[in-house]
């Protein structure tokens, strides 16, 4: 009974031991996780920025449900990279308390904002991926090579035969500005640009070349109507070779593909048709350069206009967007202007007819085609139903302050956001001087100044504040919205202080806000 007894205590001890070691190794693992986070601050950022060689600083706020969203994320990503090759540092700045300054200095308008540097510099703002497998691919992706050498004149030529133009620098050293600006320019830009270099002395006498950056348009590009080869002659700074591959990469008439769509800006015009490059691409150079012979009266100045081609099968859904058919045997042709509104050409393809709906473009005479769904029949709701067509009307209101949330219909979490604006807009049913609205921006054109920073995104439209929204960026509960409500609004609520307490009536039992 003795040895039993002995035995169970034993064991009770064995036990409680366990139990302590694995909670010290949970909360170790805890540690771990949460401290491959840098934490900059005001005090220490250009210190520690300089003693990275490349980190991405997430700047945000405690608040904000975007932000409290991609924080495991951010982590779990932080955890992977810090094993890279070369290794990638993940940091964050509070931009509500110790890095207030140091996110104005970077110019942080919305939360999360997520920014790349290298050595101590900005190099740009982060746009990929928000879940920790797509940022560590991002960052690997970005920490590849930017250009390729080519050694041979077989590797040149080869390089020369893919269907995107190419930059391609002429060095007989290293320690040129221009090669270090180049090799710079390169691991910048590899994302949307095609980059090689050669240090060949029989690749450079056969081209011409030496001590020189050219951009070559693809062969399947080239035509009469542009130079196939464009020597840079500007600076050999980072800044003034940007503008100028920017400027030049697409020349007069580009292939738009949605790999590549965003380096065409506004305005621009779009011919879409039967795109194809191998073999003989007969019928694309022939509409191509139809296009071209346009585009040229309009490459410079105060009229100047992005023009490109698209295969329209590969943006069959865009053309449905402008109610155009792409079934279509001749091009189709659409545009936008400098405010995003779309504009579709109704006639049959041709040089003057595509010339015509330039100039209406230019001179504003063309009405502007607009993506909405019908009004709705019936919209007593407390929270209100906004499409294209009626969103001046309630959204721009100029007696009104506007709480709006930007949806899509697939999104799980703008169910949940709908919920709880319907809980706020019960609470403050009379107040009214107060909307909430909602609008599925998958089928309505969204106006500016309004943008999509993620879904959902919810801006406050005060009554002397339409032509800029402010950017919600706090949490999604009950509570937060009415607190938010409250402080912002143009005048105080009748029933809440600015603080979002309930006024209370003698004798009234204070009021819970749920969660």
């Amino acid at each position: 009974m003795l040895l039993m007894k002995k035995r169970l205590k034993t064991m009770k001890f064995i036990y409680e031991i366990s139990t302590f070691i694995c909670v010290c190794i949970s909360v170790l693992i805890s540690k771990t996780k949460c401290d491959d986070v840098l934490v900059f601050t005001d005090n220490d950022f250009n210190e520690n920025i300089k003693k990275q060689h490349v980190v991405l600083v997430k700047f945000f706020s405690p608040g904000c449900g975007h932000c409290k969203a991609l924080a495991p994320e951010f982590e779990k990503a932080a955890s992977i990279l810090r094993f890279n090759n070369p290794p990638v540092a993940l940091a964050e700045v509070d931009c509500t308390s110790t890095g207030q300054t140091t996110c104005n200095k970077f110019g942080v308008k919305g939360y999360p904002s997520l920014k790349v540097f290298s050595d101590g510099e900005l190099l740009y703002a982060y746009d990929g991926p928000r879940d920790a497998d797509g940022i560590v691919a991002y960052m690997k992706m970005k920490l590849s090579p930017g250009s390729q050498e080519l050694k041979t004149l077989e590797q040149f030529d080869s390089c020369l035969e893919d269907i995107d133009n190419v930059v391609i620098g002429f060095f007989e050293n290293h320690d040129s500005e221009l090669y270090k600006s180049f090799r710079r320019l390169a691991d910048t830009q590899k994302q949307h640009y095609r980059f090689a270099y050669t240090f060949s002395n029989r690749i450079m006498t056969k081209y011409g070349y030496r001590n020189d950056v050219v951009l070559f348009r693809s062969k399947k590009l080239q035509t009469k109507q542009e130079q196939s080869q464009l020597r840079y002659d500007g600076k050999p700074t980072l800044y003034e070779m940007r503008s100028w591959l920017t400027a030049s990469y697409h020349g007069l008439v580009g292939y738009r593909t949605h790999s590549n769509r965003e380096q065409f800006e506004a305005p621009f015009i779009v011919a879409y048709c039967d795109v194809e490059f191998s073999g003989k691409p007969t019928d694309t150079r022939y509409w191509r350069n139809r296009v071209m012979a346009v585009a040229r009266k309009y490459a410079k100045g105060p009229r100047r206009i992005t023009f490109a081609i698209s295969d329209a099968s590969e943006f069959r859904q865009e053309l449905l967007d402008f109610d155009l058919d792409p079934s279509a045997e001749k091009p189709l042709v659409a545009a936008r202007d400098d405010s995003q509104r779309r504009y579709a050409m109704r006639t049959d393809f041709s040089i003057e007819a595509l010339e015509k709906f330039v100039e209406d473009l230019l001179d504003g005479s063309m009405k502007p085609y607009i993506k909405s769904d019908p009004l709705p029949l019936n919209d007593d709701g407390l929270v209100k139903v906004v499409v294209r067509t009626n969103f001046d009307e309630i959204v721009n209101d100029p007696t009104k302050d506007v709480l709006l949330e930007l949806y899509a219909s697939w999104c799980q979490v703008c169910k949940h956001v709908a919920e709880k604006l319907e809980e706020v807009a019960e609470k403050l049913k009379n107040e009214t001087g107060i909307v909430f609205a909602r609008m599925d921006v998958t089928t309505n054109d969204l106006p500016r100044p309004y943008y999509i920073k993620g879904y959902p995104s919810l801006y406050f439209a005060t009554k002397n504040s339409k032509s800029s929204p402010k950017l919600y960026q706090g949490g999604f509960t009950v509570r937060d919205f009415l607190q938010f409500v409250a402080a912002e609004s143009s005048d105080p609520l009748n029933g809440y202080d600015r603080k979002g307490q309930k006024l209370q009536k003698q004798y009234e039992t204070p009021e819970k806000t749920e969660l």
